[in-house]
């Protein structure tokens, strides 16, 4: 019995050394405040962004037709948030909670991992999106070490004429091999 009792122990010794990595997998969460990022367009739009909080908006109205007819000049506005991460291994994923999402069919959501002066990877959901979600990336490409998380809101163009996006970021979910 007690040949038994020790090869039990030696196999479960072995068998937690043996724990797949996703038993390890390493979760970090944050919240505002975040960083501001770039952001640009030209005079038709009104962005306000609040990195204590999260809120972001952009709203594009350009009254003028480049042509007579639609009116498709100009530049659409966006915005972004940054948030420094150091990632002790690859990250597996990034979760974006937003809340109070009005994004219309022809604006977007985006959320990016850029690393070394070039973005890893990026992730953009097209409106139209209401309410409260959540975008995820998954990088295809391997990121660990410094990198820096930037999200935020865009505007297609000028047409329609018209344009709104607006989102609450609440927060930031890494998660590490």
């Amino acid at each position: 019995m007690g040949a038994v009792i020790r090869r039990t122990t030696v196999l479960i010794a072995l068998l937690a050394l043996l724990v797949p990595t996703a038993a390890r997998a390493s979760t970090t969460t944050y919240g505002p405040p975040y960083g501001n990022g770039p952001s640009g367009g030209d005079t038709y739009n009104r962005i306000d962004r609040n990195g204590s909080t999260g809120e972001m908006s952009i709203l594009r109205y350009n009254p003028v037709p480049a042509n007579g007819t639609l009116g498709c000049a100009g530049n659409g506005g966006w915005a972004t948030f940054t948030l420094p991460h150091t990632a002790a291994s690859d990250i597996v994923s990034v979760t974006l909670s937003f809340r109070g999402a009005i994004v219309d069919p022809y604006s977007f959501m985006s959320l990016s991992v850029y690393r070394d002066d070039h973005f890893v990877d990026t992730h953009i959901e097209r409106g139209p999106i209401l309410g409260d979600g959540t975008i995820v990336l998954e990088p295809r490409t391997a990121a660990s070490g410094e990198v820096t998380l930037i999200f935020g809101l865009q505007a297609g163009s000028s047409c329609p004429n018209v344009q709104l996006a607006r989102a609450v970021f609440d927060s930031v979910i890494v998660v590490e091999a």
